[in-house]
């Protein structure tokens, strides 16, 4: 697992490993200039405004910052998401099979209700919408394709997760399932605009690229219901656990529920894709993704943001009328997938 802090002699973005000994952690160096960095483990190199927010993070009384605690929680597993139902892992890996029959794969997809109306559902909705109605289960996955199938199932696990009755964070979470949709959504429309991905592929990515905050914020609340200073955690903290964390957890999840290697490697590298190796054209696709849908959101709070010129969107050759063109589908489709989940 990894921390992210800048390196105080360049300025640039460092990914620095928590080791147990704090010695290794200390001697990391800068990946650009060679310059001494530290950790979390050791702050004497750090930037004063990190250090200062890692040591405001600290909460418990042997010592340990909430980056640290949280760490703890997902490796000892001590606090468990309800994020991906049995049946959905079932689905992700049956799908990766080009050689599974559609009536296995339909037995399969019909073991979660659920998930097996939504698929009739959307079937029939303006996505997929053919000559004629369906009713059935089999007609339904044919017409959808068993990667659309996997993305209907990945989404419902994500809304479960997002969706937590007593939760301290509940309009948190599901301002995470809206989001989620929305990146997915813009995903797919900018793969298949730029070329640089698989549509499919694209929108799974989407869906969990910040799977890793749900998890953190499923963490925050267990902790909260026994120690006040998490539950009144201050906002800047919890803003900063999200940035430094998100990226690292969602990778580690996706690994444990079996995930693509390019889709984990996309969600780790997603907000510094030029660092991404092969998975870099999905991760390009992820950050431009991100902003389309933030720019959305945005401009629903009256706040104006600009993406033209953007380097993402330079690098991926879209076009002003392309990002436009994305941005009205967008907003067109975003409402009818939440609706119909």
């Amino acid at each position: 697992m990894y921390t992210i802090t800048s390196c105080p002699s360049c300025g640039a973005m460092q990914e620095i490993p928590l080791e147990a000994d704090a010695s290794k952690a200390r001697d990391a160096k800068c990946t650009k200039c060679g310059s001494q960095i530290g950790a979390a483990t050791g702050l004497k190199n750090m930037p004063d405004a990190v250090r200062d927010k890692e040591m405001r993070a600290e909460s418990r009384d042997e010592g340990l910052s909430l980056f640290e605690i949280i760490h703890d929680e997902l490796k000892n597993k001590e606090v468990e998401l309800p994020t991906m139902p049995h049946v959905a892992v079932q689905i992700l890996e049956a799908a990766s099979d080009p050689d599974r029959p559609l009536e296995s794969f339909a037995e399969i997809v019909g073991r979660d209700s659920v998930i097996a109306s939504k698929v009739v559902s959307l079937a029939n909705s303006s996505f997929y919408r053919g000559l004629k109605e369906i009713n059935n289960l089999p007609e339904s996955i044919k017409r959808i394709g068993f990667n659309g199938v996997r993305n209907i199932a990945v989404a419902i696990g994500v809304k479960r997760a997002s969706n937590v009755n007593g939760s301290m964070y509940n309009g948190r979470l599901g301002r995470f399932w809206v989001d989620s949709i929305g990146c997915a959504l813009a995903a797919g429309l900018v793969a298949e605009a730029s070329k640089s991905a698989n549509r499919d592929e694209a929108f799974l990515a989407g869906l969990v690229q910040d799977i890793g905050s749900i998890f953190i914020i499923h963490s925050l609340d267990e902790m909260g219901q026994n120690d006040p200073r998490v539950k009144e955690l201050p906002e800047d903290i919890f803003k900063e656990l999200l940035n430094v964390m998100h990226e690292s957890i969602g990778a580690e999840l996706l690994r444990k529920w079996n995930f693509p290697r390019s889709i984990i490697e996309a969600v780790w590298y997603h907000h510094r894709p030029k660092e991404a190796g092969e998975a870099k054209p999905l991760a390009m696709v992820l950050s431009a993704a991100d902003l389309i849908n933030l720019k959305i959101q945005r401009e629903s709070e009256n706040k104006e943001m600009n993406l033209i010129g953007l380097p993402i969107v330079r690098d991926l050759r879209l076009k002003d009328i392309d990002v436009a063109r994305i941005i009205v589908s967008l907003e067109e489709q975003r409402k009818e997938m939440i609706q119909a989940l």
